[in-house]
C-alpha cells in the first residue's frame, strides 16, 4: 500500500509542478468475452498532457464475474491515452492503451483501441461519457482472445 501511495504522491507532485491538472472519472460497464461476460465498476485518474491529450489509469475497480468477484485497488493498470476532438456540445475521442497482468501461473498482455464521446453542459466541470473499446488479450500459457468493453460514467476535469 505504501508503494501505491508513493506513486500517487509522485504523480501529484509532477502534475502540479508542470501545471497539468489531474481529473477523475467513475463509471460502470460490461465486458463481452469469449468465455464469460462480466459487469464492472471502476474509478480512474486523468492526467492532462496537452489541451486535447490525456493519459488515464485505473485507481480502483470491482468486477463481478459469474464464478467470483475481483477487486483491484491502486494497480495503476491499464494505461490509456485519450485524444479529444472538441466541439460545441460534445467531445468525441479516440483511445489506445496497454495492460500487463501476472499471477496464478499466467501472464496476460492487452492491447486496447476504442472510441467514445463526452457531453458538455454549459461551463460545468462534470462530463458524462460513453465509450466502447476492443482489447486483444495475449495469454501465456494459452493463446489469444478478444474482449469488447462498453462503459459509461462521469468525468471531472
Amino acid at each position: 500500500m505504501k508503494k501505491y501511495l508513493a506513486v500517487l504522491s509522485l504523480l501529484s507532485i509532477i502534475s502540479i509542478s508542470l501545471a497539468m491538472p489531474v481529473g477523475f472519472e467513475g463509471g460502470a460497464g460490461y465486458v463481452l468475452e469469449e468465455h464469460h461476460n462480466c459487469f464492472f465498476v471502476n474509478g480512474s485518474a486523468l492526467l492532462k498532457i496537452t489541451n486535447n491529450f490525456y493519459a488515464r489509469t485505473q485507481l480502483a475497480g470491482l468486477s463481478f464475474h459469474s464464478d467470483n468477484t475481483l477487486i483491484n485497488i491502486g494497480t495503476m493498470s491499464p494505461l490509456d491515452l485519450l485524444f479529444f476532438f472538441p466541439s460545441e456540445t460534445f467531445n468525441p475521442y479516440g483511445l489506445a492503451g496497454v495492460n500487463l497482468t501476472t499471477g496464478d501461473g499466467s501472464t496476460k498482455f492487452y492491447l486496447r483501441t476504442g472510441a467514445g464521446v463526452e457531453f458538455k453542459f454549459n461551463n460545468a466541470r462534470f462530463f458524462p461519457f460513453v465509450e466502447a473499446d476492443l482489447d486483444l488479450e495475449l495469454h501465456r500459457p494459452g493463446g489469444t482472445h478478444n474482449e469488447i468493453t462498453l462503459k459509461g460514467g462521469i468525468r471531472v476535469k
